[in-house]
């Protein structure tokens, strides 16, 4: 995260923690020593590893992803003295997330995924969300992708054309064999 004094790390148990370099002497901030990293923030999005972390160029949004196929958006409150996470939501894919990038000029998330998928969303709506913890049922975000499409090799397909070709021919080749077996065993 493009801070100071912060660093946000995801963990392989689904956490996403919020780390502060310590730059207090040891009298400071409870006892700690000078260069000490503290955890200012823990939050538990994901059920399993955290595969990705993305903070926007403002540093006003951050997303994970996780091998849960899901990515989580928070939005970044604080200044960077002292920074802190609220989860927005999250979004359910079809597959593990490997790349994501966000703009904030037409708020929308372009995510490919592991499994060849391609999802592009608009998040504009979560500019109006109420984000409180007390007004929410499910941190579920149920909005459509505006494009959402499978990369497809094409020689993978060359290669099952030829292939079923290939069995084509073997399988007229064992038909005719087998036409001309039985057609010896009339005349015989």
């Amino acid at each position: 995260w493009r801070g100071n004094r912060h660093i946000l790390v995801g963990h392989e148990d689904g956490c996403v923690r919020l780390y502060a370099y310590n730059t207090q002497n040891g009298s400071g901030s409870g006892g700690k020593s000078e260069g000490e990293l503290v955890i200012v923030q823990a939050l538990k999005p994901h059920i399993k590893n955290i595969t990705k972390l993305y903070a926007t160029k403002d540093d006003k949004y951050v997303l994970s992803a996780s091998e849960d196929n899901t990515v989580f958006i928070y939005k970044c409150s604080g200044t960077d003295g002292n920074r802190l996470l609220e989860i927005i939501g999250f979004l359910q894919l079809d597959g593990v997330a490997s790349y994501l990038t966000f703009s904030t000029e037409n708020f929308s998330c372009l995510i490919g995924t592991e499994n060849s998928l391609y999802y592009n969303f608009d998040l504009s709506p979560i500019l109006e969300m109420d984000c409180s913890p007390t007004e929410r049922l499910t941190y579920k975000l149920d909005f459509q992708p505006l494009q959402h499409f499978e990369f497809k090799s094409c020689k993978d397909q060359l290669i099952r054309d030829s292939n079923r070709a290939r069995a084509e021919e073997i399988r007229a080749a064992e038909v005719k064999k087998k036409q001309t077996q039985l057609k010896a065993r009339k005349d015989a």
